[in-house]
């Protein structure tokens, strides 16, 4: 009897104790399964599972706010935004951005509008400057993330306050903890 490599370990249990006689007034407990060597073992087929529903479409964690437009008028009334624009609004704070680089500016930009929004402060002037980059850039930073979330309304300053080298900002008012 020289096994086979195909064989598996119950065939070959089986046959060695195929002659195999139990003594007198016992019996065999347990018998070995026959397993038909030309089948290969029958593998168990997976259920299939019940369809997994759909997740349900998240809710934007903060709303999706309009992009603001120089002296558009979205969340104000107009009598506020008529007051920017003609620079009857105290000004509360100033930032220069002259000598700064993009990078530098956007930081700066993000910065100050952080610690400015509060009780105290609603309106701000932010200069770029009459000509160059961050004049083209400074608009699109104010609906760029965070600051748009900070900002009601933007328009072109007073000749008194720097003309169109200067944009008055209106603050939306601190969440009071």
């Amino acid at each position: 009897m020289s096994p086979c490599k195909d064989e598996d370990d119950t065939e070959l249990l089986r046959r060695a104790f195929e002659d195999v006689k139990p003594l007198k007034g016992r019996a065999i407990r347990k018998k070995i399964a026959k397993i038909d060597p030309v089948k290969p073992p029958v593998k168990p087929v997976a259920r299939p599972r019940a369809a997994v529903p759909a997740p349900l479409p998240l809710k934007p964690a903060v709303p999706v706010l309009p992009e603001l437009t120089e002296g558009g008028v979205v969340g104000i009334d107009v009598r506020t935004v008529r007051r920017l624009r003609r620079g009857k609004m105290a000004v509360d704070g100033r930032l220069d951005l002259h000598g700064h680089t993009q990078d530098e500016a956007f930081t700066a930009l993000a910065r100050f509008f952080e610690t400015a929004q509060g009780p105290a402060q609603r309106t701000v002037i932010v200069i770029t400057g009459k000509s160059g980059v961050l004049r083209q850039q400074v608009p699109r930073w104010l609906n760029a993330t965070p600051n748009r979330a900070r900002i009601l309304s933007f328009t072109a300053a007073r000749p008194a306050d720097g003309g169109d080298g200067a944009l008055y900002v209106l603050l939306r008012k601190a969440k009071q903890p």
